[in-house]
């Protein structure tokens, strides 16, 4: 699915403004209207969105992708010791 949101937290690591998804400014209502609004309107950019955020998520954010980070980590740590 395309997300709308801010670009609050880890947002922006896992939603890139016009390839997935939308970010705006907190407090944009007018925004806000607009990008639903967008996407409400347009169902090939919903699909291509949602696509691309499916490909985001399997490239990045897979349980094997987060253990072998963690695990990473977990070397940096015991090396800087």
């Amino acid at each position: 699915m395309p997300v709308v949101s801010t670009s609050v937290g880890s947002v922006d690591e896992m939603v890139f403004n016009e390839i997935n998804g939308f970010l705006l400014q907190i407090g944009d209502k007018i925004g806000l209207i607009e990008k639903l609004n967008v996407l409400v309107k347009d169902s090939n950019l919903r699909k291509s969105m949602g696509k691309k955020s499916r490909e985001i998520f399997i490239e990045k954010f897979t349980e094997d992708i987060f253990i072998n980070n963690l695990i990473k980590v977990f070397y940096k740590i015991i090396a800087d010791k």
